[in-house]
């Protein structure tokens, strides 16, 4: 008890990190991205299950992103009194980031698992009083359809914030129907420290406008920048007066992008512009309101629950098979769960 004192007596507000309000978009001295590169003021390196894939991100940038999670008027989802998430060694960069620093600036309680049970998960959200839970989608399916959710009680929950993989409209809504509570999505990537756009928890009073269906991710994240751009001619499509646009690569650019890929200096000129806009590799549209629609994938990763699963990582496992002599694995649709799972064809 002593020990863990004396880490709260020596303890640093967030503000300080981030350089005394340096995110504030309100203020005089707020800081505006001009596009160039960041500062190598504290330096982290992400680790993916694909190996020759680590990004290399910016601290104060992690700082920055959970300064805005603490303050919803900024255009972003407030961490509120008790939140939940579940954490494997995967996903740390999004705890790191858009959770712990958020939650540490609002002075929160953050309860957090080592690994996804949903009886541990029900049973926290009832025992702690949790009132703001990040979720990914599966974990939205069980809230959905299990028959235990009954058993506990989760009216301390009002709000729920499902990323790592798209989220279907009538999944989410059956989830806050369910459960009495607002649904909200967001979108990021580890290249983005993580969070690039999400459905702020007040639409109308953050932005002025309508909230999106839950079919889309929401709005860029506050001094950030994304376009729409046509993979095969890198035409950028506009804002449509009504309906959606037509689908393009997503690529956004803000502090919040990665350095580069560390040791691998052509995947890095692969993903990042000379103008500093990151490539994300996803299919998206545009509404009228400027919000964001993640449809399809460009690149060949198959997100499975929330991991980017490699095919090729996949092919040379099935390989070590006697019996398989080559094979190919693609990313299908499970009809059940409406997620994307890995499909093999074997010869």
């Amino acid at each position: 008890d002593e020990a863990l004192g004396d880490l709260v007596d020596r303890r640093r507000p967030v503000d300080d990190l981030v350089g005394g309000g340096g995110v504030d978009l309100r203020g005089e001295g707020r800081e505006v991205f001009d596009g160039g590169r960041p500062h190598l003021e504290v330096l982290l390196v992400l680790s993916f299950e694909e190996r020759d894939r680590r990004v290399l991100v910016v601290g104060r940038a992690l700082a920055r992103q959970g300064v805005l999670f603490a303050d919803g008027s900024r255009g972003v989802a407030p961490l509120l009194p008790r939140l939940a998430r579940v954490l494997d060694d995967r996903d740390g960069c999004i705890v790191v980031s858009a959770v712990l620093a958020g939650q540490l600036r609002a002075r929160a309680s953050l309860v957090v698992m080592a690994k996804f049970d949903l009886v541990e998960f029900l049973e926290n959200i009832q025992n702690h009083k949790v009132t703001y839970a990040f979720i990914a989608p599966p974990v939205a399916v069980a809230l959905a359809k299990h028959p235990i959710i009954d058993n506990y009680d989760l009216s301390s929950l009002h709000t729920m914030l499902s990323g790592a993989a798209p989220l279907d409209d009538e999944l989410g809504k059956a989830v806050a129907k369910r459960l009495n509570l607002h649904m909200l999505q967001g979108y990021g990537m580890s290249e983005l420290s993580p969070v690039s756009h999400l459905i702020p928890v007040d639409s109308q009073a953050v932005l002025g406008l309508d909230e999106p269906p839950l079919s889309s991710v929401g709005w860029p994240i506050p001094n950030s920048e994304n376009k729409i751009v046509d993979p095969a001619t890198g035409e950028e499509f506009t804002v449509p007066s009504e309906g959606l646009s037509e689908p393009g690569e997503l690529w956004v650019r803000g502090p919040n992008v990665m350095l580069g890929y560390l040791n691998n200096e052509q995947a890095t000129n692969d993903t990042i512009d000379a103008d500093g806009f990151l490539h994300t590799g996803d299919m998206a549209q545009l509404d009228a309101d400027g919000s964001v629609y993640i449809v399809d994938r460009l690149k060949e990763l198959i997100k499975y629950k929330g991991y980017q699963v490699p095919p090729a990582e996949l092919e040379a496992l099935l390989l070590t098979h006697p019996k398989i002599a080559d094979t190919a694995v693609i990313g299908v649709i499970d009809e059940e769960s409406g997620e994307e799972i890995p499909k093999a064809f074997v010869v």
